[in-house]
């Protein structure tokens, strides 16, 4: 774990911004290896925001079981729920956001009804909701529980 935390990070430290960009799948699977490691809370925060990029990634090649590994795990780094919402909005609107849409293509409904009810309490406006609200009715919609 910590060979390949060191291996990780040095990766990221080293690699140009384009490089990075392009190895970004092999760094943060040395990264996320070692990410219990991690104990600066900036260094967790930026590779939370590595794995939102990868996961999204994984998603829209619909490999969503892989986007959700690296979603959840975005959203573990960012520290307790209070804290991530205070610190990090913009970074946890976007993985919540990116992780209920990943967790609704797996059924996985309890998980995204969880993730969606943080949106909505944390939120703060109506245009960071629009995109929880939508998956929401559509959820319904697929479990046949529109009358809700």
């Amino acid at each position: 774990e910590e060979l390949h935390l060191w291996i990780g990070q040095t990766l990221w430290d080293k690699l140009t911004k384009d490089e990075l960009e392009q190895h970004l799948n092999i760094v943060v699977n040395q990264l996320r290896l070692g990410a219990h490691l991690l104990k600066n809370q900036e260094d967790k925060n930026q590779l939370a925001l590595f794995m939102l990029r990868v996961g999204e990634k994984a998603s829209s090649s619909s490999a969503f079981l892989t986007a959700a590994s690296h979603l959840n795990l975005g959203i573990e780094l960012l520290g307790s729920p209070r804290q991530q919402w205070r610190d990090q909005y913009n970074l946890s609107l976007a993985l919540y956001s990116a992780t209920a849409e990943v967790e609704y293509c797996n059924g996985n409904f309890e998980r995204m009804d969880e993730l969606i009810a943080s949106v909505l309490e944390h939120a703060q406006n109506l245009d960071d909701k629009i995109r929880c609200l939508t998956l929401s009715i559509y959820s319904l919609g697929s479990r046949n529980e529109i009358n809700k």
